[in-house]
């Protein structure tokens, strides 16, 4: 994936699942601060998540699904409202649950 994907400060949103892409997420990514939705599943992508993936405010669904990507950058997303949402394996995870007490 082109780590220049990340110079297109006004994209909302990025499907690029089912695209058989290898190798890792660009932490460039984190630096779309207009982005809204942003789907990576099923492709080939490995290795850890780039934390930067918690930095765009207005991203408000993220789906990874489908890889063998470690680290999802939950922590960022834990003080999300509630309808945002991050797609991890097979299974739709509220990050706001994923807070502790």
């Amino acid at each position: 994936m082109p780590p220049e994907l990340g110079n297109l400060p006004n994209l909302v949103d990025l499907d690029l699942s089912w695209n058989q892409l290898t190798g890792s997420i660009p932490p460039a990514l984190g630096s779309l601060s207009a982005l809204s939705v942003l789907r990576l599943d099923y492709n080939g992508l490995t290795g850890p998540s780039p934390s930067e993936l918690g930095n765009p405010a207005s991203l408000r669904y993220l789906s990874l699904a489908g890889n063998e990507v470690r680290a999802h950058p939950f922590g960022a997303w834990q003080t999300r409202p509630p309808q945002h949402s991050v797609a991890y394996g097979e299974r739709l995870v509220r990050p706001h649950s994923l807070r502790t007490r």
